[in-house]
């Protein structure tokens, strides 16, 4: 059978619309479906990649600071007791009859330090002596800092309060430092 010019010339074309259409539909449509994919989920990782880098920049600044306290407490005096200090401090602004208690506890950490804690209970002082009080532990290059602050009113003093302060520091816990050795 033989067929005519504009007969073959219609088969050409369409055996090469169905191998164009072959390929397009192995080739091309594929690639155009990632690529819409690629379009969307891009964005939403770059998203997790900025909070990622975020959530990184936050645990880089609480490491700087928590090395910082572990300086801190290094290079604290071996002999500061924070007890023994706020009893001077105390005495030093004539508070020593307006203090009706001081309780010191430590609290085990993790690497070898402790939190030492000391709680201070003020009984009928001015707002004055006790800013000055606060003031004087702020300034102490000791590594102390305070923790909690309770105030209320005196009930038998007009102008006087009552305060509860809790201040606090790192030590290095000398039975756990023996037994890790240097370079803890």
């Amino acid at each position: 059978m033989r067929f005519t010019q504009p007969e073959r010339l219609l088969f050409l074309g369409l055996i090469i619309s169905a191998a164009a259409w072959g390929a397009y539909s192995k080739l091309v449509r594929p690639e155009m479906e990632r690529l819409d994919t690629l379009r969307r989920v891009v964005p939403a990782k770059q998203k997790l990649l900025e909070q990622l880098l975020a959530k990184s920049a936050d645990y880089r600044a609480l490491r700087a600071e928590l090395e910082d306290y572990r300086s801190q407490a290094r290079d604290a005096e071996k002999d500061f007791e924070p007890l023994t200090f706020l009893e001077a401090t105390g005495k030093q602004l004539q508070l020593a009859q307006k203090v009706s208690s001081m309780r010191r506890q430590m609290l085990p950490l993790s690497g070898g330090y402790c939190e030492v804690i000391v709680e201070v209970k003020l009984e009928a002082v001015t707002l004055k002596e006790l800013v000055d009080f606060l003031l004087k532990v702020k300034a102490a290059n000791s590594g102390l800092r305070t923790t909690s602050l309770h105030i209320k009113k005196n009930p038998v003093a007009m102008n006087a309060l009552d305060a509860v302060i809790e201040v606090s520091t790192l030590k290095l816990d000398a039975s756990v430092a023996t037994l890790a050795g240097p370079g803890v």
